[in-house]
């Protein structure tokens, strides 16, 4: 018998009783989603509204100012003259300076950023970027959140920076959890904060005979609670 024979026996083959109530509840749960449709008008049922957090936005805009910066690196490097050479060692020096807050320059870094965009203007126009999206989030309300970032976006998608486009585009998938994070005045850092402190302190307790030694640490480290310690008197 072959492949498709076995198939059809297969099909053919009475259900276990656990295999026919499994169905059953897969019919009825069908049935009930249908039911609501109809009573809502025919159509889907709609999702419910994710409390998604921001676009890590000095993730993504850090990493494609970091991408770009090392293109326009690359690109001198093929300039074998004492120009080129220059500009090259001036954008590989250039890395904290476009990472860095206007405010927090020093004049040192603040002319290194001169530098930078006498010679090549692309590193200096995705910091430009970069800080544009930063200020998206220094709004004071939804709507000039939205404004902003409209403005924002229209800029970085005709920018001819490859990796601003492309940042642009992710962007402008989560624009409405953008908006809502500043009108919400939330974010995710702190647990985030949590997250980076939890990941070093499972590292270091790979050698615990004890689960409950582990999540003492966790508590000791993350939290304000003070958790009776095992094999510890009580103070």
């Amino acid at each position: 018998m072959g492949l498709q024979g076995a198939r059809q026996g297969a099909a053919q083959r009475p259900l276990r009783p656990a295999h026919r109530r499994a169905a059953r509840r897969g019919r009825g749960r069908h049935r009930r989603r249908r039911h609501l449709d109809r009573r809502r008008g025919g159509g889907a049922l709609p999702q419910r509204r994710a409390r998604d957090g921001p676009v890590p936005r000095r993730e993504l805009a850090t990493s494609a100012l970091g991408e770009l910066r090392k293109r326009a690196w690359r690109d001198a490097r093929k300039d074998k003259t004492p120009e080129g050479k220059a500009a090259a060692k001036g954008v590989k020096g250039s890395r904290y300076p476009l990472l860095k807050n206007p405010e927090d320059l020093t004049e040192r870094q603040a002319a290194s950023l001169e530098s930078v965009a006498r010679s090549d203007k692309r590193p200096y126009r995705g910091r430009l970027l970069k800080e544009g999206l930063r200020d998206v989030y220094k709004a004071g309300d939804a709507e000039e959140a939205r404004a902003r970032l409209e403005s924002w976006l229209a800029w970085a998608c005709r920018c001819r920076i490859p990796e601003f486009v492309e940042l642009s585009k992710k962007v402008r998938k989560r624009k409405g959890a953008i908006v809502r994070a500043v009108e919400l005045g939330i974010s995710n850092a702190r647990i985030e904060s949590t997250n980076s402190k939890i990941k070093p302190t499972i590292r270091m307790g790979y050698g615990f005979r004890n689960i409950d030694n582990l999540i003492a640490l966790i508590m000791l480290r993350c939290s304000d609670l003070h958790p009776q310690l095992p094999g510890r008197m009580a103070a």
